[in-house]
């Protein structure tokens, strides 16, 4: 059993249901979450434990809650990795002007960040794929 006071135990139990997940045995990951989120309520200043959070939600298809902790997370600890994971949920769910300013906030923090940069890239050339459909499509 673990000690009720220790948000630590709960985030490691948590990270062994999650590998657990990975071994096949996909029922672990509701217990997964029920443990974080457990940790965040012993210890809700930790931009770990709310980004583990958002990783789960987004392995179980929780997107809006996944997008919810990922922004919890970059307010407690503002870093290049969370935006970009932050943008990568918002491509899941098709916003393009917030996965585009989670990635130029990201871009803010690290400007020479290759995933960051490699990102954007990605995100202008789909965007520009989309307009130039759209011209084709009205001129017929």
């Amino acid at each position: 059993k673990l000690a009720p006071h220790k948000s630590v135990g709960y985030y490691f139990r948590a990270l062994v249901l999650l590998y657990a997940h990975f071994d096949k045995k996909s029922k672990s990951l509701p217990k997964a979450i029920a443990d974080i989120s457990k940790a965040i309520t012993l210890h809700d200043q930790s931009s770990f434990y709310f980004s583990l959070r958002a990783l789960l939600y987004r392995l179980t298809n929780q997107l809006q809650q996944a997008v919810d902790d990922y922004q919890q997370a970059c307010s407690l600890f503002p870093s290049s990795r969370l935006y970009l994971h932050l943008a990568s949920t918002y491509t899941l769910l098709q916003d393009s002007s917030h996965t585009l300013n989670a990635l130029n906030k990201g871009l803010s923090l690290s400007p020479n960040c290759p995933k960051l940069l490699a990102a954007r890239f990605n995100f202008n050339q789909s965007s520009l794929n989309r307009s130039l459909a759209i011209q084709d499509a009205s001129s017929l």
